[in-house]
């Protein structure tokens, strides 16, 4: 009894610093606005790539191309698309002077894709700023504009948009809140900002404006062709030379569908969970995720079979229980998911693990499958991968 009443003091203590720093991160955590701007506007050059995209491609250009900002340009690239991708882009370049798309280069060794569609779009953009965005994203008039104010009044070199995360399926709605949940609990942006460990950095690369002279100093994508975390890795990349980075709240500006039903979203967390933790094998971080949103739940079912008589270890139970659900209805209000998320939080983390675990499996056999291409893996400080 007394290993029980420990381990679920453990249990209400660890929520009760993630619940601490969801709490202080909903403050930090600043929502996009369109703030004044003195001077003149830098010019922004908007980057696309996309393979296989033909059903987003055309909606994303589209929302970009009627931003409100005075000097923008918009670049799209296609990446070996085998579908329609690349007669939609030309259609829509025929009819908007704005836009420029590119036939991508075939893919060199030790290049990862994306990276490589980035790091020539990069090359061929004229702007002050770099705005790397998804394919699958929308964007509103103004998302431009609030974007590069963000970086301007926060004096950054980097700036992650958080999109609103569509998601229509069961299993889209279990799964991608896991991401912004992570974020909110785990990574103290007030600490965060203020201190030089790169590791304390975030960037998702659904929407990243960053300066062009901070992307040159860090060598851009060239020097991270072969991690799989583009948007993590440039962002810890900055960090490292001092360069400021923030992330804000653009639910508002912009819209995203991550993974269209439990298949893309398998794949997609299957390639990033297990480069998340830099391919070390975390076991215990999943381990200690179950045991902390399962064992008090399974301590409170065995009370009615009068196995548990310590009024200590029923109060921390329910504690922990309790301080569970504030800690998935922060995520939940916070970004507008759905609202029985936090009730099912515990199936939520028995998926998180699981995937957690498949992800650490395909990687160290070299399994993992993205866009139709095997995803070779490396550490940090490794050599190059590449992606067949």
């Amino acid at each position: 009894m007394a290993f029980l009443i420990q381990n679920q003091i453990g249990i209400v203590v660890f929520l009760g610093i993630i619940v601490s720093i969801a709490l202080s991160n909903i403050f930090v955590l600043r929502r996009s606005r369109r703030d004044k701007h003195d001077g003149p506007l830098p010019r922004i050059s908007v980057l696309v790539p996309a393979r296989n995209e033909q059903d987003n491609i055309e909606g994303c250009l589209i929302s970009l191309l009627t931003q409100d900002y005075p000097d923008f340009e918009v670049l799209s690239l296609d990446d070996d698309s085998k579908d329609e991708t690349w007669e939609k882009m030309r259609a829509l370049a025929a009819s908007h002077r704005e836009l420029r798309v590119i036939k991508g280069e075939p893919l060199p060794q030790g290049w990862i894709g994306k990276h490589w569609g980035c790091h020539q779009l990069a090359s061929a953009a004229s702007g002050d700023l770099l705005l790397f965005t998804d394919a699958d994203t929308r964007h509103q008039p103004s998302s431009l504009r609030t974007a590069a104010a963000a970086l301007t009044q926060s004096r950054s070199d980097l700036v992650s948009v958080l999109p609103k995360q569509n998601a229509a399926s069961f299993a889209e709605k279990l799964i991608v809140p896991i991401i912004y949940w992570s974020m909110l609990s785990f990574l103290p942006l007030a600490l965060a900002y203020r201190i030089r460990i790169p590791s304390l950095s975030f960037a998702l690369g659904q929407f990243m404006l960053i300066r062009y002279p901070a992307y040159r100093d860090v060598e851009g994508h060239s020097s991270i062709r072969g991690h799989v975390l583009d948007d993590l890795q440039l962002a810890r990349n900055l960090k490292s030379k001092g360069m400021g980075w923030r992330v804000i709240d653009g639910t508002d500006q912009v819209e995203c569908r991550m993974y269209r039903g439990l298949k893309q979203a398998f794949g997609g967390l299957s390639k990033n969970l297990f480069a998340v933790f830099d391919y070390n094998i975390p076991v215990f971080v999943w381990i200690w995720i179950l045991t902390v949103f399962w064992a008090p739940i399974i301590v409170l079912l065995l009370v009615p079979s009068g196995v548990f008589h310590s009024n200590p270890l029923l109060f921390l139970s329910a504690t922990a229980v309790v301080l569970s659900l504030i800690s998935w209805a922060l995520t939940t209000f916070r970004f507008s998911y759905s609202w029985y998320l936090p009730l099912l939080y515990p199936l939520v983390a028995w998926v998180a693990v699981i995937f957690a675990f498949s992800s650490m499996i395909m990687t160290l056999r070299g399994s993992t499958m993205w866009k139709d291409r095997r995803v070779k893996h490396v550490r940090r400080g490794e050599g190059a991968s590449r992606t067949d």
